[in-house]
C-alpha cells in the first residue's frame, strides 16, 4: 500500500506543494510552487507535535523566523515567505541548484579522496562569511554541518535552515537540538549556552573532517558523542592524515577549544588562520584518509586533485623535513649519511678518552718508584693479552 502524503497538493501561502524534498528530526522539506511569480520554493514545514505541544514554541517560531527573514546576505539561503495554515507553520526559501556538501564529501571518501584543498577553503570561507554576517545580525544557526550547505555549480556554499535551531526548547544535553557530532561543548551542556564562538566550533568540525575524511567523535550513541565533545580532546589530525602541516592542525584544534573564549573572535578570522598556514604547504596535494583505499594516480598536471602521487610526494617531502621519523621504516639518504657521521664522531670521541686515560696511568706509573717494576710487568701483561685477543 502506497502512503499518501497529506501535505502533497495543499497550498501554503503563495506555494503549492508538489514533492517532498527530505525530513529531519524536527521539520519536513518539500518543494513548493508560486504559480503568479513562475518560480519554486524549498518549503519547510515543522513538525506539527512541536507547535502544539509549547505556546512558547509557537511565539518564539514566529518572532525568530521574522529576525531569520531579514537576513540578505548571498551566502545565506533567502527567505521568500513564512507563516502557519492551521497546525502548520512553514518557512519558504529560496530553491537552490546544486549539490549538498554532505554527499560531495560522502563521494569522495569513498572514491579514496579528500576534496581539494583550494575547494575547501574557498568553501569554509564563504561558510564563514555567512555565520558572521548573521552574528552581527544577533543570530547563532546552532546546525552547522555539511548537509545544510549547498554548493552550487558556480562553486558557491549557501548556508541552508539558517536560524531554525533557534527555535528548539531549550534544556539539558537530552534536549540540545543541533546534530551531535558537530555541536560546540557549551551547546551540548544547554542550548541556552550557545553563543557566536559555538557555530565556530562546528565549522571547525567541518574543516577536520574534509582534511581527514572523518568527524574527531563518533559513537552508535549520541549521548556518548555529546559527552566526547564535552570532556575528550580531539584526535590529532596528522595521526589521520600524516601529511598535514602541524600550523594547520594547531590552527582547526584552537577552533574546537572546549572554551569557547579561546577559539577565534569570528568565523572569518579562523579561515584566515587556516588558510594562512597552508602557505607553506602544497594546498593541492593532501593525501587521502589512511582508513579508505587509495586512488589510481591521476594524471601530475591535474594539480586540483589531491593524486596519490602527489600525496606521496608532499608526504616524503615532509618527512625529510622532520628530525624523528613518523612511522615508516624506510630511512632517507640524508638520515642515514647523518647516522655514519655521528657514530664516527662517537667513536673517536671513545678511543680519545680511552688513550687519555692510559696515557695518565703510564705517568702514575714511571713517577712510583715502589711499584714501578710491578706495574710495568703489569701493563705488559695487560698488552700481551689484548694483543692475543685482537689477534683472535
Amino acid at each position: 500500500m502506497t502512503f499518501e502524503d497529506p501535505i502533497i497538493g495543499k497550498k501554503l501561502g503563495d506555494y503549492e506543494i508538489q514533492a517532498l524534498l527530505g525530513t529531519g528530526g524536527m521539520a519536513r522539506v518539500y518543494r513548493g510552487y508560486d504559480e503568479r511569480l513562475d518560480r519554486y520554493a524549498a518549503v519547510k514545514i515543522i513538525e506539527p507535535h512541536l507547535i502544539a505541544s509549547d505556546s512558547e514554541y509557537r511565539e518564539r517560531f514566529l518572532r525568530e523566523a521574522r529576525a531569520i527573514a531579514r537576513l540578505n546576505h548571498p551566502r545565506i539561503v533567502g527567505i521568500y515567505q513564512f507563516g502557519q495554515l492551521d497546525n502548520l507553520y512553514y518557512i519558504a526559501m529560496a530553491y537552490l541548484e546544486g549539490e549538498n556538501l554532505r554527499e560531495m564529501m560522502k563521494e569522495a571518501v569513498q572514491r579514496g579522496e579528500l576534496l581539494p584543498i583550494k575547494q575547501s577553503l574557498r568553501l569554509l570561507r564563504d561558510i564563514a562569511d555567512a555565520l558572521d554576517y548573521a552574528h552581527k545580525q544577533g543570530i547563532i544557526h546552532r546546525d552547522v554541518k555539511p548537509s545544510n550547505v549547498i554548493v552550487t555549480k558556480d562553486g558557491e556554499a549557501i548556508l541552508t535552515d539558517f536560524g531554525l535551531a533557534l527555535n528548539a526548547v531549550e534544556g539539558t544535553i537530552g534536549n540540545t537540538f543541533g546534530s551531535v557530532h558537530y555541536i560546540a561543548p557549551e551547546q551540548a551542556i544547554s542550548s541556552a549556552q550557545a553563543v557566536p564562538q559555538s557555530d565556530q566550533y562546528s565549522l571547525g568540525i567541518v574543516a577536520y573532517e574534509m582534511l581527514t575524511g572523518r568527524v574527531p567523535f563518533d559513537d552508535a550513541s549520541a549521548m556518548s558523542v555529546a559527552l566526547k565533545h564535552i570532556s575528550d580532546a580531539p584526535p590529532a589530525l596528522t595521526a589521520i592524515n600524516p601529511i598535514i602541516p602541524l600550523g594547520v592542525e594547531a590552527t582547526v584544534l584552537k577552533a574546537l577549544d572546549k572554551d569557547f573564549k579561546r577559539r577565534y573572535d569570528s568565523c572569518r578570522a579562523f579561515v584566515n588562520a587556516l588558510e594562512e598556514a597552508f602557505d607553506f604547504s602544497r594546498t593541492d596535494a593532501v593525501r587521502p584518509p589512511l582508513n579508505v583505499p587509495l586512488p589510481a594516480p591521476l594524471p601530475s598536471k591535474d594539480l586540483e586533485s589531491p593524486t596519490v602521487t602527489e600525496g606521496k610526494r608532499a608526504y616524503q617531502e615532509m618527512k625529510s623535513s622532520i628530525q624523528s621519523p613518523i612511522g615508516d621504516a624506510t630511512i632517507t639518504e640524508t638520515s642515514q649519511r647523518s647516522s655514519r657521521l655521528w657514530l664516527g664522531l662517537v667513536a673517536v670521541l671513545v678511543l680519545g678518552i680511552v688513550g687519555l686515560f692510559l696515557l695518565t696511568q703510564a705517568r702514575q706509573q714511571d713517577e712510583s718508584n715502589a711499584t714501578g717494576t710491578a706495574i710495568a710487568q703489569a701493563v705488559a701483561d695487560a698488552q700481551t693479552t689484548q694483543t692475543a685477543q685482537a689477534v683472535a
